[in-house]
């Protein structure tokens, strides 16, 4: 599990957790700061479709397609925990 945030060292030309654990290797510090800014906003977004699909799913019970919408959607919510 990644400790957030996580950082690009540029000396070490790795990407780290708030642990100070390795993540991966970047090619150049350009990569690196995308993967950062990607790794760091993906936890933000979960946190955020959480909060929707608990407003989402309570008012759509009724409609069967949306209900398992928001089933599929909560479950692939709790893999990117």
């Amino acid at each position: 599990m990644i400790n957030y945030p996580v950082h690009y060292d540029e000396e070490l030309g790795g990407i780290y957790d708030k642990s100070c654990h390795f993540i991966c290797d970047v090619s150049s510090k350009t990569h690196g700061n995308e993967i950062v800014k990607r790794i760091n906003m993906h936890d933000d977004l979960v946190k955020s479709l959480q909060f929707l699909t608990g407003i989402v799913g309570g008012n759509f019970c009724q409609n069967m397609e949306i209900k398992l919408k928001y089933k599929e959607a909560r479950e692939l919510l709790e893999k990117c925990k």
